[in-house]
């Protein structure tokens, strides 16, 4: 199976969806190291941006965890052979 459509059937996304998603991950966590940088440097400037960074991006991932895991499920699912519950694979 192909991995790149495997995961974006996995993630219950597109393509364009995901490569949305995914850059304004990659844009936030380049903007919050961004921030720490400067705030090691001049302490009084950005002093909680960083951590609201990491809060954020947390939250939006634990949301999209259990869809992205449920998606896993299906597709293992789809996978196994029939009866395989019954012979405990």
């Amino acid at each position: 199976m192909n991995p790149l459509t495997e995961h974006l059937r996995e993630a219950g996304e597109t393509y364009p969806q995901h490569l949305v998603k995914a850059a304004g991950f990659g844009i936030t966590m380049l903007a919050g190291g961004v921030a720490c940088l400067v705030h090691a440097l001049l302490p009084f400037l950005f002093v909680t941006t960083g951590s609201t960074c990491i809060s954020q991006l947390h939250g939006r991932m634990e949301s999209r965890r259990e869809a992205v895991l449920d998606g896993r499920r299906k597709l293992a699912s789809v996978r196994a052979p029939q009866g395989a519950e019954q012979l405990g694979t």
